[in-house]
């Protein structure tokens, strides 16, 4: 199968946007103490958390594009517009940063907010668990970056 130039430059760029992302995933790895939260990002953490009047409801549903029942939505989405490499790189994108992020959970074993930020206000959230990496980040970014090329700029 021949490839043109501009094809072998896409996968270049994404072998190379797909290396970041695994450098830096294991550079925070690194980072992370499992029971204590760093000053710079528990200063953050206080801002964002003491805001009032955000409601679970509110914040609930934009998490569940990261949630892995999106995968198979994103895929059926790109199947039903005859997109069929689309859909199989949703697919595939998707499950990895799932099943991946159960991986570097099990390695890192960080906390949950609530059982590493005294008075947290966890908002109906779960206390307990493992926190890093976020498995809806994880997904959420997985489909968006592989959803990227796909779309047009109305899409973008």
């Amino acid at each position: 199968m021949a490839t043109n130039g501009r094809s072998h430059h896409r996968h270049v760029v994404d072998l190379a946007v797909l290396g970041a992302g695994v450098l830096l995933l294991a550079l925070s790895s690194l980072l992370l103490d499992g029971h204590q939260v760093p000053e710079p990002e528990l200063a953050v953490f206080r801002a964002v958390n003491r805001v009032p009047g955000i409601p679970f409801a509110v914040a609930w549903a934009p998490m569940q594009l990261g949630n892995v029942v999106a995968v198979p939505a994103a895929a059926l989405v790109a199947l039903v517009v005859r997109r069929y490499r689309a859909a199989l790189a949703l697919a595939a994108a998707g499950l990895s940063a799932w099943v991946l992020g159960k991986v570097v959970k099990g390695l890192v074993e960080r906390g949950r907010p609530g059982a590493l930020v005294e008075a947290a206000v966890l908002r109906d959230a779960p206390a307990g668990g493992l926190g890093f990496v976020s498995g809806h980040a994880a997904v959420a970014v997985a489909l968006a970056t592989t959803a990227w090329p796909y779309l047009g700029r109305w899409g973008r």
